[in-house]
């Protein structure tokens, strides 16, 4: 083949971040009533070791962009005296906000909906405001600022290193207990904003799984699992003559064409062929879209590989230029 894929190499020899895409259903509801603030010492019944209870209106359990907006509304919700922790397993170090910072995760993928207006967006446009989003990209840096702030204004605490574990009963959570550092959480509410219902599991109790939420039908279909590599040295111009290369090159989009429709139903090939010969394409000032599959296949041939979903996959992929001139590459899929 007389395309040049070195730099494609390249891509797949920087992978630095290991994200999970997956979606977890929000559980518990607010109460407004507060409760007495203060600590006790107790005794564990099969720990000798004296455990110190905190008391909190409201306990969310993960630090995703989803569990920061939902601590800060509760904590909007109740007012000044009330009590909301924000409770992760990471250490004090590693950054706040889960996929996008520390899985690297730039490209924002919006809700097709009209969603900017709506009263329970208010949140994630404060949250791209103060993380300088110009439209599609976020810098992780400014994303983990951004989230800091916003909880230290609205009065939450945060709980490092604590991963929980439920004690349930009546399908009720009680308390929830921090074994490593002997300290007991106790609240009105628990709120599981984990990505993988990691609260709702440990309690036993009812979570949706995949996209159960949609439909029934849908509980075990999940997202691939996405490998979002941060390139240095390669360019959108060198994207883009990598590209021209494949599609000037008849015999080879004719072997793509060819392997998407021998590998798929005609439906599918009708999808993953349509804009099958659109250039890269600035959807954004600060995002790129691959609209065509043909530079993804044109790799699982060179590779020797068949089209399909399974396994690898170099889908049509969401890229941002961050502000340092490196590329953040959501695209490279496994399931």
């Amino acid at each position: 083949m007389t395309y040049n894929f070195k730099i494609l190499g390249l891509i797949l020899l920087s992978l630095i971040a290991l994200t999970i895409g997956s979606t977890t259903d929000l559980f518990g509801q607010i109460f407004p009533s507060l409760i007495r603030s203060k600590q006790d010492l107790d005794k564990d019944k099969n720990n000798t070791v004296p455990i110190t209870t905190q008391n909190f209106d409201v306990v969310v359990y993960g630090d995703e962009l989803q569990g920061v907006c939902a601590a800060i509304w509760a904590k909007k919700t109740l007012g000044e005296e009330g009590k909301v922790a924000l409770v992760r397993s990471n250490s004090a170090d590693e950054p706040l906000g889960g996929l996008l910072t520390r899985g690297g995760l730039a490209f924002l993928d919006y809700d097709k909906t009209n969603w900017y207006n709506q009263p329970v967006a208010q949140c994630f446009r404060d949250f791209l405001n103060r993380s300088q989003v110009v439209v599609s990209c976020l810098a992780a840096d400014k994303a983990e600022q951004a989230m800091a702030e916003m909880l230290a204004e609205a009065g939450v605490s945060i709980i490092n290193e604590a991963p929980l574990m439920p004690q349930v009963e009546n399908q009720t959570i009680q308390y929830v207990d921090i074994p490593q550092s002997n300290v007991r959480l106790q609240a009105n509410s628990y709120i599981d904003t984990t990505q993988d219902a990691e609260l709702a599991r440990k309690a036993g109790l009812a979570y949706y799984r995949g996209y159960e939420s949609q439909s029934p039908e849908l509980a075990n279909e999940t997202l691939a699992v996405s490998l979002v590599p941060i390139i240095t040295g390669l360019t959108i111009a060198d994207l883009r003559a990598i590209e021209r290369q494949i599609f000037s090159n008849g015999d080879l989009m004719k072997q793509i064409e060819t392997n998407i429709r021998e590998n798929t139903d005609a439906e599918g090939a009708r999808f993953w062929l349509s804009n099958f010969r659109v250039p890269l394409y600035k959807s954004s000032p600060d995002g790129y879209y691959h609209k065509s599959i043909a530079f993804g296949v044109a790799y699982k041939l060179h590779r020797n590989l068949p089209f399909g979903l399974k396994g690898f996959f170099l889908d049509k992929s969401n890229i941002c230029l961050l502000p340092d001139n490196s590329l953040s590459w959501n695209g490279l899929l496994f399931k």
